[in-house]
């Protein structure tokens, strides 16, 4: 497994914790035990993938902060698991250039939801890259 394809993976994770409210762990579990191919994958997997989850209060607050006149429940649930995920992997993964975070969730969006989502998205995401004030290369 390379890691678009574990990035897909964890999006659809978190994509289906907005509808389960499964814990990370049970989340994960779950996915491990019916998933034979994610050799070398699972760390980043489970980081982005907790920390969605676990922080977030945090991630969503940056979502929130610069989807002006949206809150969070008239975001579509396919932007809102592209933006955690990505936000999860600006915060947390030191090893990921930011470019690359924000360019394959907006594919993320546009693939399970179309163009106007990838557009909505990168918008956000260029916000809370100016506030963190990070530029990984």
């Amino acid at each position: 497994m390379n890691r678009t394809d574990a990035r897909d993976a964890a999006f659809k994770l978190i994509f289906s914790y907005e509808a389960q409210k499964e814990s990370a762990e049970n989340l994960l579990s779950l996915y491990y035990d019916q998933t034979e191919d994610t050799a070398g994958q699972q760390d980043y997997i489970s980081g982005v993938v907790t920390h969605a989850i676990a922080d977030g209060v945090t991630v969503d607050g940056l979502i929130t902060k610069y989807s002006h006149g949206w809150q969070l429940n008239r975001i579509s649930r396919v932007s809102l698991a592209a933006m955690r995920l990505c936000i999860s992997e600006l915060l947390y993964c030191d090893d990921i250039p930011t470019k690359v975070s924000i360019n394959e969730c907006v594919e993320l969006a546009k693939t399970y939801e179309g163009p106007k989502a990838g557009a909505f998205v990168n918008g956000i995401l260029a916000s809370v890259v100016k506030e963190i004030g990070l530029n990984k290369a």
